[in-house]
């Protein structure tokens, strides 16, 4: 019997600068252009890569060979996704969507496109420290996704930002702004941070957090900082220490040991 073929057709918005699948396939006679992307999906042994489908109603939008194009995807419970689901896209501002930058790493919102960066880039290290070692299916990395970039749009207390280079563009992990979690006292913020594989000892979860905390300030009244990591997680401690948190204890949440660090908010530097 042939194997199973599901396709999943998804209808996006995009500009030409939000199109980094088979851009050259995409409109010059309008600023904002519109396309179909089959993802597809092939159950059975893993494959090394993704059959991805672009094409609009126009023939002219067809590529070579039928728009069929292979392109590196990531591996899940069925089978593989392809990268190449964005959320709407206006085709104005910076491309990045960068909400903050430090000339080093800048931050904007998470988004679906950001599958195969995402679920590749988390290693077992990410796993070991952000989920208790399990790894993550596809399907539960694309709901994390939407899930926070339904969170900034609607300004929700929860949310992972995208942490880019600023020189390359490369997403190379994600940091938490967390408001309103039951640990937390009124006003207090907690951080959360995770570099992907290959991207640690650069200074860019430091930096990242930097920023982070300045957009936390931003958005409404902070008076305290809190990072908590399990006490065998030295990176993690690391970072805290190189931003000036003192070390206040460690309690223990459900079962698992935290380490907590805090920051006054007083203690930012202005302007």
């Amino acid at each position: 019997m042939a194997p199973l073929l599901i396709v999943v057709a998804l209808v996006q918005r995009v500009s030409r600068a939000e199109a980094p699948i088979a851009r050259h396939h995409t409109s010059t006679s309008s600023h904002r252009t519109s396309k179909f992307t089959l993802i597809v999906v092939r159950p059975g042994p893993p494959s090394p890569c993704t059959v991805t489908m672009v094409e609009n109603r126009s023939p002219r939008w067809k590529g070579k060979n039928g728009s069929i194009h292979c392109c590196g995807g990531v591996r899940g419970s069925r089978g593989s996704y392809a990268d190449a689901m964005s959320e709407e896209s206006s085709g104005e501002g910076k491309g990045s969507n960068e909400i903050l930058g430090d000339g080093t790493v800048r931050l904007r919102p998470l988004r679906p496109g950001d599958l195969t960066a995402h679920a590749n880039g988390c290693d077992s290290v990410v796993n070991q420290w952000t989920n208790g070692g399990r790894v993550s299916t596809v399907e539960e990395h694309l709901a994390w996704l939407n899930r926070n970039a339904r969170a900034w749009r609607d300004g929700g207390p929860v949310v992972d930002l995208a942490i880019e280079l600023c020189d390359t563009g490369e997403h190379v992990g994600v940091v938490g702004v967390q408001r309103g979690l039951p640990y937390l006292d009124p006003g207090e913020v907690n951080l959360t941070y995770a570099l992907y594989g290959g991207q640690r000892g650069r200074g860019f979860a430091t930096a990242a957090v930097s920023l982070a905390m300045r957009l936390a300030v931003d958005q409404e009244p902070v008076t305290a900082f809190l990072i908590r990591c399990s006490p065998v997680n030295s990176s993690s401690a690391a970072v805290a220490r190189r931003l000036g948190f003192s070390y206040v204890g460690c309690v223990v949440e459900g079962s698992e040991p935290l380490d907590r660090y805090v920051l006054s908010a007083a203690a930012l530097p202005r302007g």
